[in-house]
């Protein structure tokens, strides 16, 4: 299966230093040199950080880590169009990520109770080590500036862990395909849609933060 998703929104994330993309890596490596406001759990298998960037009130990044001797691979890992289907050590990988997500909504539902969350991957993610990450929907943050922001989480561009897992297990490959967005996000008059009033459209950032500010919004129906 391949998932129908954006290039890379701006071209100025290419021109970025190799150390932005690897920024990621010392998490990994020393996660126990991390103060517990960024490194929120770590173990042989996974690490997780809060999002130093956040995109809403709740915002983790989820990554495997290679301290564990049956897992054979490169590291980092690029994203998950590197898991191998055929790989025990990859679909342990997987596995490990899939618990951890698991377990990290549990503990956030508890601290965000009224809260809903979602798990993913971005289909061309800007930073290597493959990273899942764990976002609540109300989108509420002052770092949540640009559109690029907006639909990297609300659209196809953001692609659910459990899609993944359900391409591996099948035994597939992910692929992504990237498809160039630019152009329609430069259009004139082009506007944002709300994630959940899907009715309500916005001609920029400020306009769409506000209406998200009037109405609680990713809120749980339980």
């Amino acid at each position: 299966m391949r998932f129908q998703t954006f290039r890379r929104f701006h071209s100025t994330v290419i021109k970025r230093k190799m150390a932005w993309h690897q920024a990621l890596v010392p998490y990994i490596e020393h996660p126990e040199t991390y103060d517990p406001s960024i490194v929120r759990h770590f173990d042989a298998a996974t690490v997780t950080i809060a999002d130093q960037y956040p995109k809403a009130t709740a915002h983790y990044l989820v990554m495997p880590r290679n301290q564990n001797p049956d897992i054979q691979h490169t590291w980092p890992l690029a994203s998950v169009a590197s898991l191998d289907p055929n790989s025990e050590g990859d679909m342990a990988v997987l596995a490990a990520l899939e618990d951890r997500c698991k377990a990290l909504e549990a503990e956030l539902r508890i601290e965000h109770p009224t809260f809903r969350f979602r798990t993913g991957v971005h289909a061309v993610p800007s930073m290597t080590h493959l990273h899942v990450h764990v976002i609540s929907q109300d989108f509420v943050s002052d770092r949540l500036k640009r559109k690029d922001h907006w639909l990297a989480f609300t659209t196809d561009f953001f692609v659910p862990l459990r899609r993944v897992a359900a391409e591996l297990r099948a035994g597939r490959r992910v692929a992504m395909v990237h498809e160039d967005y630019d152009k329609k996000l430069a259009a004139k008059g082009a506007k944002i849609q709300c994630h959940e009033c899907r009715d309500r459209s916005y001609p920029s950032m400020p306009a769409l933060k506000r209406h998200l500010a009037s109405v609680p919004h990713g809120r749980s129906l339980d």
